[in-house]
C-alpha cells in the first residue's frame, strides 16, 4: 500500500518539474509500436494522476483518439465528454470540441454532431481555425439530407481552403442541382404499394423478383379458389392460406428491405462523390 502512494507522489513530482511532451512521450511511444491497449493504459495513468487541467485534458483527447483509431466511437466520445474548456484558448478549444463533433459523425450521432459544430461556430472567436468545420458541416448535412445547407458550407469549404478552384466549385454546385441530387424512393408510397403482392419490390427496382413474387401470389390464390369450387375446401384452403402467407407477408418485409437498401445507395454515392471532391 505505502509502494503505491510513492508511486503516486514520484509521479505527481515528475509532473511538476516536466512539461507535457515528456510526460506523453512514453505513450506516445507505444501507441508508435501499435500498442494501442498498453497506450491508453498509461494515458489514463496520466490523467488519474494529474492535477493539471492542461495534461489531463490533453491525456483525454490522445486516449479517445486511440479509442477513435480502434473505431470505438462510443469509448472516445465518453472520454472527449470528460474535456474541461474552462480556461482554454481558441485553438485547443477547437481542437478538442471538433474531435467530439467528429466522433459523433463516425457514431452516425448526426444531430449531435450539428449540435456540437455550431457551438464551436458560437464560442470560437479565431474564424481562421473553421475550415475542418466547414468540410465536417458539409458531410453531416448530406447524412441529414440537408441537400441546402450541405451544399452552403461545400462551397464555404472550398473557398476558404483553395479560393480559386474554381472546378471544385463548379462540380460542387453541379451536384447540387436538383437533377443530380439523389432521386430517392418514397417510403409513404412504397408502405402503400407493399400491400400489392410484388408492386412494392417492383417499386423498389427489384422488377424480376416483384413479377415472381406476384406471380406466386396469383396462382396460389387461383389454385385455392379452384380447389373450393370443385368443394375439396381442406384442401384449397392449405393451397392458399400456407403459400399467401409466406409470400405476401415475406413480399411486404423484403419491400421495407429494398426500399431501405435502395436509398442507402443513392444516399452513399451522392455523399461519397461529394466527399471525394471536397477532400481532393
Amino acid at each position: 500500500m505505502k509502494e503505491k502512494y510513492w508511486l503516486t507522489f514520484i509521479f505527481l513530482c515528475a509532473t511538476f518539474f516536466t512539461n507535457a511532451q515528456d510526460i506523453f512521450q512514453y505513450p506516445d511511444k507505444l501507441l508508435k509500436e501499435n500498442k494501442h491497449m498498453d497506450a491508453i493504459v498509461e494515458y489514463e495513468r496520466i490523467i488519474l494522476n494529474s492535477t493539471d487541467s492542461k495534461i489531463s485534458n490533453e491525456a483525454r483527447y490522445k486516449k479517445a483518439i486511440v479509442y477513435r483509431d480502434l473505431k470505438k466511437y462510443p469509448e472516445a466520445l465518453n472520454i472527449l465528454s470528460q474535456v474541461s474548456y474552462f480556461g482554454l484558448d481558441d485553438s485547443t478549444h477547437y481542437k478538442y470540441q471538433y474531435q467530439l463533433a467528429f466522433c459523433y459523425y463516425l457514431n452516425q450521432n448526426f444531430n449531435e454532431c450539428e449540435s456540437q459544430l455550431i457551438q464551436l461556430e458560437t464560442y470560437i472567436q479565431d474564424t481562421s481555425l473553421f475550415v475542418s468545420a466547414y468540410l465536417l458541416r458539409a458531410l453531416n448535412y448530406n447524412e441529414l439530407l440537408d441537400w441546402e445547407k450541405a451544399n452552403f458550407y461545400a462551397l464555404k469549404y472550398i473557398n476558404t481552403l483553395s479560393p480559386d478552384n474554381n472546378e471544385a466549385q463548379q462540380k460542387i454546385e453541379g451536384l447540387y442541382t436538383k437533377k443530380n441530387l439523389p432521386k430517392l424512393k418514397n417510403e409513404k408510397l412504397a408502405e402503400v404499394l407493399k400491400y400489392i403482392p410484388g408492386f412494392g419490390q417492383i417499386y423498389a427496382g427489384a422488377i424480376g423478383e416483384g413479377l415472381f413474387n406476384l406471380s406466386l401470389n396469383t396462382a396460389s390464390i387461383y389454385l385455392g379458389v379452384n380447389q373450393v369450387i370443385k368443394s375439396f375446401y381442406v384442401t384449397g384452403y392449405f393451397v392458399t392460406t400456407i403459400p399467401v402467407s409466406k409470400f405476401y407477408f415475406g413480399s411486404r418485409k423484403r419491400t421495407d428491405f429494398l426500399i431501405e437498401k435502395k436509398n442507402y445507395e443513392c444516399i452513399r454515392e451522392f455523399n461519397d462523390t461529394v466527399k471525394t471532391i471536397l477532400i481532393d
